[in-house]
């Protein structure tokens, strides 16, 4: 190797280190906010994770671009670019200049496609699932079950947001959805059990 190549190989496995460690940390903090094993943290989605993380360090407030990367960087969650946070009619982020801010369900809920599984099969994030659900809950009650089960998601996750995330961090009506889909998980569970 030459002095060049040495260093630059020095300096990525620095940038790799430093990457793990921010990993650990934020799952860390995901594991004291939902008090769960670390398996069940890091059995939750990059999008989802990277939501509650950013929505507990920045609440609604826009940031700046280089503290946003910063930010996702060790989550694997891509800023920008066609299959990034930022881009298409779902997005999870708005970048305005140099600047993101998270958006909620009133901004991205309506869309019809929000929150189920891809063509393939893939199951939505679950974010978006929430997002959606949330939506329906305020705009379109009735339209929330054929939902639930066109979205199929994972049901005990879904009452982990209910029973481990504070209600004063979502809007009013997280309350709502959050009893809502536990009644869904009694239901679907007597409904198997028979």
């Amino acid at each position: 190797m030459q002095m060049n190549d040495q260093a630059h190989y020095r300096i990525r496995l620095a940038e790799g280190f430093l990457g793990e460690v921010e990993g650990v940390v934020l799952e860390t903090l995901l594991e004291k906010l939902f008090g769960l094993p670390r398996s069940g943290v890091s059995a939750m989605d990059a999008p989802t994770r990277f939501y509650v993380l950013w929505r507990y360090a920045y609440r609604a407030a826009d940031i700046d671009a280089g503290e946003a990367i910063i930010f996702a960087y060790p989550q694997g969650v891509e800023l920008d670019g066609p299959r990034s946070v930022s881009h298409g009619s779902r997005a999870l982020m708005e970048k305005s200049k140099s600047k993101y801010r998270l958006r909620d369900s009133s901004e991205c809920g309506e869309d019809d496609k929000l929150g189920l599984p891809s063509a393939d099969g893939t199951p939505a994030p679950l974010i978006d699932v929430l997002h959606r659900a949330l939506w329906l809950i305020e705009n379109r009650i009735t339209e929330l079950g054929k939902f639930l089960d066109e979205a199929r998601p994972d049901l005990d996750r879904l009452r982990m947001w209910r029973k481990r995330w504070p209600v004063t961090h979502w809007r009013a009506t997280a309350k709502t959805a959050a009893e809502h889909l536990s009644q869904r998980v009694v239901q679907k569970r007597r409904r198997s059990a028979s």
